[in-house]
C-alpha cells in the first residue's frame, strides 16, 4: 500500500498543473482581465497569480523579478521611463517571458520601447512605423534588418491596404508574421509580430512584440483569441518543462512546407534559348537571342566554344545577340554545333532578408545551319 501511495505522489509532481506568475502593464483592465482569463484556460483557474499594475512604472525590478511573464499593452504613450526598458532586458536575460503589444508608444527619451527592448536583446535591428500608421502606405510595422529568423506563410492574412489584417493563428510559432500580395515584391511585406528566441528552449526567456495595441488581448476576432491562446500555451510549456509539447511547436523550423521563402530560385526564372540559328541575312533566326520572360538581370557573361574548347565569343552585354561570327575577327563561322556557357546574375528584391544577388549558370549546345 506504502508503494502505491508513493507512486501516485510521483505522478502529481510530474502534472502540468504549475502555477504562473503574470504583470500587466497597459491602458485598460477590461483587457488586463481578459488577458487573465486566456491564461486561466490554459493554466487552470486558481493557477493564475495576475497583478494589474496600470501605468504604474516605476514598479522595482525585485518585484518585477517576481513574475514569469510582464505583458505590456499600450497604445502611443510616451511617459515610459528608460529604467523600466532597461529592467525588461534584465528580466528577459533571467529567463522571463516578455509580451511587448504596443503601438508606438515611446520612452522619455523619444524611443520606441519596443525596438529599444528588441534591439538590446537581440542585437538585431527592428524599426517601427508611427503609431496610429492604420491604412498608411508605410509597411512594415516592424521592418526586420536581417531579423528573427525566417517567415512562415499565414493563410489568414490579407492584401488589404486599409487595415492591418488580422494574424492569430500562430502554429507554427516562433516566426515574423507578414502580409504580402506578390512574391517576391518584398515592398508589400508588413513584419507585424515577431517571437524571440527563433526557437524557443526549456529555461530561457522569450520575447514577443507586435504592433498593435489591440492585439492580441483587446479585438475578439478567432484570429487574434487563437494568437493570445497560442502564447498562453508556449509559456505553459516552457513553464512546465514540457520538452515533447516543445518539440512539436518548433517542428516547423525543420519542415519546409511551413516557411514562406523569399529567395529567388532557378526554376523561378522563365527564358528561352533557341538550339540553332540560321545566319544568312534573310531576318528569319539570323541570331543566338536569349530571352528572359520573368525576370531581368542586372549582369551577364557569355561564352561560346567550338567543338574544340576554344572561346570564339564572349560577350557581356545584357542582351544576347550573337550573329554567328568570331569575335576577333568578324569572319562568319563554319556550320556545326557550337557550346554556350553563361552566368546570368538577377537583383534580391528581398535584401532587407537576405543581402545578395543570385547567379545561375546555363550551358548547353547550339548549332549553325547556312
Amino acid at each position: 500500500m506504502k508503494k502505491l501511495i508513493f507512486l501516485f505522489f510521483i505522478i502529481q509532481i510530474n502534472s502540468f498543473s504549475q502555477t504562473i506568475s503574470i504583470g500587466y502593464f497597459g491602458w485598460s483592465t477590461s483587457v488586463g482581465n481578459y488577458s487573465q482569463t486566456i491564461y486561466e484556460n490554459t493554466f487552470g483557474v486558481g493557477n493564475v497569480n495576475f497583478t494589474d499594475y496600470s501605468y504604474n512604472y516605476n514598479t522595482s525590478l525585485a518585484t518585477l523579478q517576481q513574475h514569469d511573464v510582464i505583458i505590456l499593452n499600450l497604445c502611443g504613450e510616451n511617459t515610459i521611463p528608460k529604467l523600466f526598458a532597461d529592467n525588461l532586458v534584465i528580466l528577459y536575460e533571467n529567463n522571463k517571458h516578455l509580451i511587448l503589444s504596443n503601438e508606438g508608444s515611446k520612452l522619455i527619451t523619444g524611443e520606441k520601447i519596443s525596438s529599444y527592448v528588441w534591439n538590446k536583446i537581440t542585437i538585431q535591428s527592428i524599426t517601427e512605423t508611427i503609431g496610429g500608421a492604420i491604412g498608411t502606405g508605410e509597411p512594415p510595422r516592424f521592418h526586420p534588418s536581417k531579423g528573427p529568423g525566417g517567415l512562415s506563410q499565414n493563410n489568414r492574412l490579407t492584401g488589404s491596404t486599409t487595415t492591418y489584417s488580422s494574424f492569430g493563428n500562430l502554429f507554427p510559432m516562433n516566426v515574423i508574421h507578414q502580409r504580402t500580395k506578390t512574391i517576391p515584391d518584398c515592398k508589400n511585406i508588413e513584419g507585424l509580430d515577431a517571437l524571440y528566441p527563433h526557437i524557443p528552449k526549456i529555461n530561457e526567456g522569450t520575447i514577443y512584440i507586435n504592433g498593435e495595441c489591440v492585439y492580441p488581448y483587446i479585438s475578439q476576432q478567432t484570429e487574434v483569441k487563437d494568437l493570445a491562446r497560442n502564447l498562453a500555451i508556449l509559456h505553459h510549456t516552457l513553464l512546465t518543462n514540457n520538452q515533447s509539447k516543445l518539440k512539436d511547436l518548433n517542428k516547423w523550423s525543420t519542415d519546409p512546407s511551413q516557411q514562406l521563402d523569399f529567395s529567388l530560385k532557378k526554376e523561378d526564372i522563365k527564358i528561352s534559348i533557341p538550339n540553332d540559328i540560321t545566319p544568312n541575312n534573310d531576318g528569319e533566326n539570323d541570331i543566338f537571342n536569349v530571352q528572359f520572360k520573368s525576370h531581368n538581370p542586372i549582369k551577364i557573361d557569355l561564352k561560346i566554344y567550338n567543338r574544340w574548347g576554344n572561346i570564339v565569343y564572349s560577350s557581356k552585354d545584357l542582351l544576347i545577340n550573337w550573329n554567328g561570327k568570331e569575335i576577333r575577327n568578324n569572319f562568319s563561322l563554319s556550320e556545326g554545333v557550337y557550346f554556350y556557357s553563361f552566368k546570368a546574375t538577377f537583383e534580391n528584391e528581398c535584401k532587407q532578408f537576405e543581402d545578395v544577388d543570385y547567379t545561375f549558370d546555363y550551358k548547353g549546345n547550339i548549332s549553325i545551319f547556312r
